[in-house]
């Protein structure tokens, strides 16, 4: 019995051998760090398995929302620029010593309001001298108009040369054409004069002074004396793609005011409201946009030229439509489409007709009615005729999975 019993424990202890590499071999510890890896992600996907098995076998678990009727906005959203309706530099035009600056820099004035002023001495001494001459040209007129005879009508006597004097009349046609250039030489002197008040073209508010008074100024002078910006109204100009021109191009024929928000860079704070002006008259070729125009009332100075906003504009509102979440809507090269609970808690793929897209809200235009219950989440799984159970969400809940690329029958 002794020697059986160490005959069966050989034999044991050599089929152990055989069976197991021994502990110290390398290729035993490369074999175990490969499975291990390899039973990660099947260890991590045991408790989703579970629990979609939890009820029937091969029930999958998904999130799913009931779709409803809402209103949904049609609205563009675009980076823009605050631009001023005018903007004007102030320049002399006259030459002249700058005496006087009459507003300060960043000043709101009015139009016509009087703004700086050049020594107007030169140009009043000009305007009499003008005036001299005017006076004495006119007398030496009437003088030479007294030597004319005396005839019925000033077209008798210039063709009727034998009952007049023919130098006299040429005397008087000098002297008019002498009184017609001392009075345009009066009307350019008073021009000159009160050109040398500078007054605002437009309301708005004062730059940053370019010339100090004292300085002598002139016509030619680039940088101007300062520019008055105008403020209220101010408009942004902002860029739509060209293939959303028709949407707006028809509320504009309808004569619906279309609103726009302008918003900060960062789209968190809003700066003011408007209504969009007008439309650029083409699309530009290199970036396939169009230009347009809001009008802002601007009276708390909210809006800055040249400043960086968001334009949010309103293209139209659709009332009672049927929304779903954006999440549940799926694309293909079919097309969109869907995930359906039918009775019996079964999936079917129903394809649909989009409308307009507000943030995470998606109006359905055909393909969906109100009450029926879409899977926004957990599709990844799902075939055509699938067995669900559903958890279901609010219309408001946040993105689920990433839309599938493909259909699944």
């Amino acid at each position: 019995m002794g020697v059986g019993s160490a005959d069966t424990q050989g034999s044991l202890s050599r089929v152990d051998e055989r069976a197991w590499p021994s502990r110290g071999s390398a290729a035993f510890w490369l074999t175990s760090i490969v499975l291990a890896i390899a039973a990660v992600p099947w260890m991590i996907r045991m408790p989703a398995q579970s629990s979609q098995s939890a009820g029937e076998p091969g029930t999958v678990i998904v999130d799913s929302v009931v779709a409803a009727r809402g209103d949904v906005d049609l609205s563009i959203d675009a980076p823009g620029t605050v631009t001023p309706l005018a903007s004007v530099m102030i320049k002399a035009r006259v030459n002249g010593e700058l005496t006087q600056l009459a507003v300060e820099e960043g000043q709101l004035v009015r139009q016509n309001d009087f703004l700086a002023q050049i020594d107007p001495r030169p140009y009043q001494a000009a305007l009499k001298q003008a005036q001299g001459r005017l006076a004495r040209d006119q007398a030496l007129l009437e003088q030479a108009q007294l030597g004319l005879p005396h005839r019925a009508s000033p077209a008798e006597q210039d063709y009727d040369p034998q009952q007049q004097s023919v130098a006299q009349q040429a005397r008087v046609r000098q002297y008019q054409g002498a009184v017609a250039a001392d009075q345009a030489a009066v009307d350019t002197a008073k021009f000159d004069l009160a050109s040398s008040r500078i007054t605002s073209p437009l309301a708005g508010r004062v730059g940053l002074r370019q010339v100090d008074p004292g300085n002598y100024v002139q016509v030619g002078d680039d940088k101007g004396l300062a520019t008055v910006t105008q403020i209220d109204p101010i408009s942004v100009i902002f860029t739509v793609p060209g293939d959303q021109v028709q949407d707006i191009v028809r509320r504009m024929r309808a004569k619906a005011p279309l609103q726009v928000v302008a918003f900060d860079r960062s789209g968190a704070t809003r700066l003011a409201a408007g209504r969009l002006q007008t439309i650029d008259s083409q699309v530009d070729a290199d970036t396939g946009t169009v230009k347009l125009r809001a009008l802002f009332d601007n009276k708390d100075f909210g809006l800055f030229p040249n400043q960086m906003v968001n334009a949010h504009l309103q293209v139209e509102s659709l009332h009672n439509v049927v929304v779903v979440p954006a999440s549940a809507v799926r694309r293909d090269t079919h097309g969109a489409y869907v995930y359906l609970i039918k009775a019996g808690e079964t999936v079917t793929l129903q394809p649909v007709s989009l409308g307009p897209l507000e943030g995470d809200r998606q109006a359905i235009s055909a393909g969906v009615e109100p009450g029926d219950r879409v899977i926004t989440s957990g599709t990844y799984q799902l075939r055509e005729g699938a067995k669900v159970s559903s958890v279901e969400s609010e219309m408001e809940a946040d993105a689920g999975d990433p839309p599938s690329e493909s259909r699944h029958y």
